[in-house]
């Protein structure tokens, strides 16, 4: 089977989706025509590493994310707070969790993430990038325009979403069926 191009599946800290509901009904509300462009809000989550995978990889980078649940010292539950919103050049709108310990212990987490898997070759050229702690809240998509006219969100570039609490990495895949709306877990091990 031929090597697929880009990831298929990321490792991720589930979000509760009722922080981010304010966001969706607003944009339904005063800006309907963009509301195709929202996220699915079961899907909710900080993505801290994508993965490169095909049928032949798939089965040993769980096994290596097995592995590093039982070696690694757990962080334990782990609790963000988002305030306010950003884009990534207006194609994706996202909530930022503020930049306090816990973010910072995101951040740490992602760079670990990153160097263990790497070193199987499982991870994808997209990490190449500035890891960003975000929740995506909307983003473009085939039928819609190429950027989110910024009127669509500029009221929530301070808004307070709260705190929710997150508990684990889950090991997703990007095409699998949803189970509950959100991605396919293959894999969790505790945060």
């Amino acid at each position: 089977m031929a090597r697929r191009v880009g990831p298929t599946h990321f490792l991720s800290l589930r979000l509760d989706p009722a922080f981010f509901s304010a966001f969706g009904d607003a944009v339904r509300q005063s800006h309907l025509t963009s509301a195709g462009m929202l996220v699915e809000p079961r899907t909710s989550h900080i993505t801290t590493l994508l993965l490169d995978l095909n049928e032949r990889t798939t089965g040993a980078a769980l096994e290596a994310f097995q592995r590093l649940g039982e070696r690694r010292t757990p962080l334990g539950p782990m609790t963000l707070r988002f305030r306010g919103v950003s884009t990534f050049g207006n194609r994706v709108v996202f909530a930022i969790p503020e930049n306090d310990d816990a973010t910072e212990s995101v951040c740490r987490l992602a760079a670990e993430l990153l160097e263990y898997f790497a070193v199987g070759g499982f991870t994808s050229a997209a990490n190449d990038k500035e890891f960003t702690p975000h929740c995506t809240l909307m983003k473009t998509n085939r039928s819609s325009p190429k950027r989110i006219d910024p009127h669509v969100y500029s009221r929530f570039a301070d808004h307070d979403f709260g705190s929710c609490q997150t508990t684990t990495i889950d090991f997703c895949s990007m095409r699998g069926p949803k189970t509950d709306g959100y991605y396919q877990t293959l894999a969790q091990i505790p945060l």
